[in-house]
């Protein structure tokens, strides 16, 4: 027993330094598309649990469907409440120049372009903007430097590109290693006193929960913080579906007012 112990112990001990050898050989870059990378899906379907709590820790709570199709095209539709019910979102083209989004409003029948600064506001009142649902190719929009580990996760600096038109300068990211998924991302954004800047936190998202779906490493809860409002949104994910071949008749504005 004791020798199989020693074995394994040898085992295990050559696999971590081999990781860390590898780990350590990784640069910035390479970890920052890996991770943008490990999320490749062709399509995916999941329902979401929207928890919303305010400084009182006042309580209210969402419902809500999204289908996506590989980097590009996105939609959500609102289940409940009965005050969102049937509001939709649709993202066309997305983390290209491009990038098109819908919101449709069923109380007034219309759908509405949001683009330019309209990106950075709440969406529908949660802690997560237009601009956070539609982009998420950081590799495109940021420069990385990597930072020492922290906890056996890798830490990225990313500072925005001159040229990229997302609504964070600065962000400082948590990777695990073994699935490289972000486990917590810090945002920041330029504040300017007397014609002197330094970076603000504005927003932390931290993930509680990374499943194993088909082979897919996905967060499946996490929170995102707004650190000037008090306030958070809980998102929860389950009847997780990929690679289910689903039709771009999905992704036009037709079927985003259904």
């Amino acid at each position: 027993m004791l020798f199989l112990i020693l074995v394994a112990g040898t085992i295990i001990f050559a696999e971590e330094t081999i990781k860390k050898t590898q780990a350590k050989e990784l640069t910035a870059r390479e970890i920052l598309e890996k991770t943008d990378a490990q999320n490749d899906t062709r399509d995916q379907f999941s329902q979401i649990k929207m928890t919303l709590i305010d400084k009182s820790s006042k309580e209210s709570s969402r419902k809500v469907t999204l289908w996506t199709k590989g980097d590009r095209k996105r939609l959500i539709k609102f289940l409940a409440p009965a005050d969102v019910k049937g509001v939709g979102f649709l993202v066309l083209d997305a983390d290209t120049p491009e990038e098109k989004m819908y919101l449709y409003l069923p109380a007034y029948k219309k759908i509405r372009r949001i683009a330019g600064s309209a990106k950075r506001g709440s969406f529908m009142g949660t802690d997560f903007s237009y601009d956070d649902i539609g982009s998420s190719n950081y590799s495109q929009d940021y420069d990385p430097e990597r930072l020492p580990d922290e906890e056996h996760q890798f830490v990225l600096e990313l500072k925005k590109k001159k040229d990229s038109e997302v609504g964070y300068d600065k962000l400082i990211a948590w990777i695990s290693p073994e699935v490289f998924v972000p486990t917590k991302v810090e945002f920041y954004k330029i504040k300017r006193v007397e014609e002197k800047e330094s970076f603000e936190l504005a927003k932390i998202m931290t993930v509680e929960k990374i499943e194993n779906i088909k082979k897919y490493w996905m967060p499946t809860k996490l929170v995102m913080e707004n650190i000037d409002k008090e306030h958070k949104t809980i998102l929860e994910l389950d009847q997780i579906e990929v690679d289910r071949g689903l039709s771009d008749e999905l992704f036009t504005l037709r079927y985003l007012q259904r």
